[in-house]
C-alpha cells in the first residue's frame, strides 16, 4: 500500500502538470502503460538528458576494491545473520542483532550512504545539539536495519521471492526500540536519535502531499513502522532540506542553512570564470535596488553579466513546482533591476569591477541560477533569458 500511494502521487504530480499545459498524457493501446511527455520535444528532450545525468551521477564510481570490499561485508552480513534466524517461519523470523552484526550493519549503511548520496551540506552544521554528520549517521543506521530486516525475512523464507510474508515485512516497533536500535547502530546517544526519529516520524500538518518525507508512520500501541522503500529509494539530503522548510521546529534554521550554503555556491559559479580573463565581483550592493550575487566582466569581450542566484528544492507537488517557478520570477526581476541600472550608471559598474575609469563596456546582460538542493554533486539549473527576445 505504502509502494502504491508513493507511485500514485508521482503519477498525479505529472497529471496536475498536464492539466496546466506542461505535460501531454500518452496511453499505449496495447500496453498497460502511460507516459508523460512534455507538450515541447525540445524540452522533453533536454530534460531527458538531464535526469539521464542524474541517474548516472547518483551513484559514486566504484572502483574494484570498493567492490571488493562491498560483496565482503554483504557476504560477512549474511554470514552473521543467518544462524541467528531463529524460527524459520512465515510470518515470524525473530533475531538479536550481536556485537559483531551490529558493526557490520554499520560498515554496511554508511557505505551505501556514501555510494547512493553525494554529500551536499556542510556536516559541522548544526541544528541545536545535532549535526548534519549525526543525521548522516541515523540516516545510514536506517537503511542498515531495514536491509537486515528484508534480508532476514528472504532467510526465513529460504530465499523464496514469491514466499515473503505479508504481514511482518515491513519493518516494526516500538519507539523505544527504535531509538535503541538506530542509537547502536549510528554510534549516538539516545536523546539525539530520539529527537531525530520525532522529526522523522510522519505528520500530515509537516508532510502534506509527500509521504516520503517522513518515513516512519505511526500506527497504535506507541509503534512505528519503517517501510523500506522510503528509505532505501530516497536521497537523504534532499529529504533533510525538505524537511527543513517545513517542520515548525527545524523552520527556524532554514535560514541559516541558506546563509551557509550560499558563499560555497557562489564559490563553485566563481569558478566558472577563471582570471585573467574575467574579473569577477560577489554580492554586489546597487543602491536602492537590490545586490547581484556576482557581477562578471569579460576582458576579452568587454561583456558585464549580472547573476542572481537563488535556491530551489527538487518538486515532489504542484505546489512546490509553483513556488520554485516564484523563485525564479523573483531572480528574473531582481536580474533585471540590476541590468538596467548598471546600463545607464556605467561610472558605478566601473568602480565595483575595479576597471579603469575609461574602460569600454560593451554591453550588460543578466541571468539567474538557481541549483536544485538535494539532487547531487552537480547542480541543475533552471534558466531563463532576462531579455525579450
Amino acid at each position: 500500500m505504502f509502494d502504491v500511494s508513493y507511485k500514485l502521487d508521482q503519477i498525479q504530480y505529472a497529471n496536475d502538470l498536464a492539466n496546466r499545459g506542461q505535460f501531454r498524457i500518452f496511453v499505449a493501446q496495447k500496453e498497460p502503460r502511460i507516459t508523460f511527455a512534455y507538450a515541447s520535444k525540445e524540452a522533453d528532450e533536454a530534460d531527458s538528458r538531464l535526469r539521464a545525468l542524474e541517474h548516472q551521477e547518483i551513484r559514486k564510481v566504484e572502483t574494484e576494491d570498493d567492490k571488493n570490499r562491498r560483496k565482503e561485508i554483504e557476504q560477512s552480513l549474511l554470514k552473521e545473520l543467518e544462524p541467528l534466524i531463529k524460527a524459520k517461519i512465515r510470518e515470524d523470523c525473530t533475531y538479536e542483532p550481536g556485537d559483531r552484526l551490529i558493526e557490520i550493519m554499520r560498515q554496511h549503511g554508511r557505505d551505501k550512504l556514501e555510494r547512493t548520496n553525494r554529500l551536499e551540506l556542510p556536516q559541522d552544521f548544526r541544528i541545536n545539539k545535532i549535526t548534519v554528520h549525526d543525521l548522516r549517521m541515523f540516516w545510514a543506521a536506517l537503511m542498515a536495519i531495514s536491509e537486515v530486516h528484508t534480508t532476514a525475512h528472504l532467510i526465513g523464507a529460504n530465499w523464496a521471492l514469491d514466499s515473503l510474508p505479508i504481514n511482518t515485512l515491513v519493518l516494526r516497533k516500538r519507539t523505544d526500540e527504535f531509538v535503541e536500535l538506530i542509537a547502536l547502530v549510528a554510534e549516538l546517544e539516545n536523546g539525539p536519535v530520539a529527537q531525530i526519529l520525532g522529526w522523522y516520524t510522519y505528520d500530515y500538518r509537516v508532510a502534506g502531499e509527500i509521504p516520503i518525507l517522513q518515513p516512519f508512520l505511526p500506527l497504535e500501541g506507541n509503534h512505528l513502522c519503517l517501510p523500506s522503500s522510503f528509505v532505501n529509494g530516497n536521497r537523504f539530503e534532499r529529504n533533510f532540506v525538505k524537511l527543513l522548510n517545513r517542520h515548525p521546529d527545524l523552520l527556524p534554521i532554514a535560514g541559516s542553512l541558506a546563509m551557509v550554503l550560499e558563499p560555497i555556491a557562489l564559490d563553485s559559479l566563481s569558478q566558472l570564470f577563471p582570471v585573467p580573463r574575467y574579473v569577477v565581483r560577489r554580492q554586489v550592493d546597487i543602491p536602492s535596488v537590490t545586490d547581484a550575487d556576482l557581477l562578471l566582466f569579460d576582458s576579452q569581450t568587454n561583456f558585464v553579466l549580472v547573476l542572481q542566484h537563488k535556491w530551489i528544492i527538487a518538486p515532489d507537488t504542484v505546489n512546490e513546482s509553483a513556488a520554485n517557478d516564484e523563485k525564479l520570477a523573483d531572480g528574473v526581476n531582481q536580474a533585471t533591476s540590476s541590468r538596467d541600472y548598471l546600463r545607464v550608471i556605467y561610472r558605478f559598474l566601473r568602480l565595483a569591477l575595479g576597471l579603469a575609469i575609461d574602460q569600454e563596456i560593451a554591453g550588460v546582460e543578466a541571468a539567474v541560477v538557481l541549483p536544485r538542493i538535494g539532487r547531487n554533486r552537480v547542480p541543475w539549473y533552471r534558466h531563463r533569458r532576462t531579455d525579450t527576445k
